[in-house]
């Protein structure tokens, strides 16, 4: 048991677009603690002081609510790693991994789960799209939140989505879209018990993915929690999401976006290592956790017990070593 009188700041805002969402997370937070019976609790903006103020604050815990870049990229793990203030989540070398789509996608595949094809481009490369497939989804390698991703049907919109995608950092993926179902799996560390696959999550869109527009318009028509699946399905989606998160080195939580074809093969597009709570009525985790009768109180508790207890957690390549004859 953590004792309730350290000091925890939460970190929260940042450079990102979705430095608002940082915002309105870390506040969900800050009264979870609070509620938690953490008696010292304090909500810090991340800025271009945050060294500074990080000296000056001499926190006991740092609860990380940062989206994107520096929350989930590894950047804040790498500086608090280095001032030694235990920290909620991912680690360094798993945050930099799942936070880049490409990378997350070409490990998946390497331990034997299904992805979608993928290509990754850089600024200022010949994009031939004679050689793209269509439908296909093209999003920025790092962005978060649905932020500059786009459905693509023609070669028009392709050019379109490629340069708004590449308004949010210079290298962008095209995925294949696996047209079917869409599922959120949500994996949380139980303290002293190990990871557990939470109550998944079917997705109904109004439309063909989770873009920016869904969000602002609330044009998704449905989440069904429990999703209506077969035990088989349940059991693959677990085993999968299970494998991934460990494999990883993934700490804390995961939360994983799943497409299943018509044919009933999953594929796993990518990995949330700091998955929002800010709406406890909405957001998928918060509604994941509450089917599974875990509290945003528990929930936040087990994320500072975990941090506390965190080892040098890494990945771990072992499961590659039976995959080695077939590259």
């Amino acid at each position: 048991m953590v004792n309730r009188k350290i000091k925890i700041i939460v970190l929260q805002g940042g450079f990102e677009p979705e430095c608002f969402a940082s915002r309105l997370n870390g506040e969900t937070i800050y009264k979870a603690l609070l509620s938690a019976g953490y008696e010292n609790v304090q909500q810090v903006e991340v800025d271009e002081n945050i060294i500074s103020v990080l000296g000056n604050t001499s926190p006991d815990f740092a609860f990380i609510s940062l989206f994107c870049k520096w929350g989930e990229d590894g950047v804040i793990q790498s500086l608090l790693e280095i001032l030694k203030i235990p920290y909620s989540g991912s680690g360094i070398e798993a945050s930099s991994l799942c936070n880049n789509k490409y990378l997350f996608s070409m490990f998946a595949k390497g331990i034997g789960i299904q992805v979608p094809k993928t290509k990754l481009f850089l600024s200022g490369d010949e994009i031939d799209s004679n050689s793209i497939k269509y439908p296909c989804v093209v999003k920025p390698l790092y962005q978060g939140n649905s932020v500059g991703i786009s459905f693509v049907d023609n070669e028009v919109q392709l050019n379109d989505a490629v340069d708004t995608a590449f308004q949010h950092g210079n290298s962008i993926i095209l995925q294949e879209f696996i047209k079917g179902r869409e599922f959120t799996v949500g994996v949380i560390d139980i303290p002293y018990k190990g990871a557990r696959v939470l109550p998944i999550i079917e997705m109904k869109l109004g439309r063909n993915i989770q873009d920016n527009e869904i969000k602002e318009k609330d044009i998704l028509i449905e989440e069904v929690v429990p999703a209506e699946i077969s035990e088989k399905e349940r059991e693959e989606l677990e085993r999968d999401s299970l494998l991934l998160h460990k494999r990883s080195g993934c700490l804390g939580v995961s939360r994983f976006d799943v497409r299943q074809d018509k044919q009933g093969n999953f594929f796993f597009l990518e990995n949330n290592t700091c998955p929002a709570v800010m709406d406890l009525e909405t957001n998928d985790l918060p509604r994941q956790l509450t089917a599974a009768n875990i509290s945003i109180e528990n929930y936040v508790d087990n994320m500072v017990q975990i941090g506390f207890d965190r080892r040098a957690a890494k990945i771990d390549y072992s499961y590659f070593s039976h995959l080695e004859s077939k590259i």
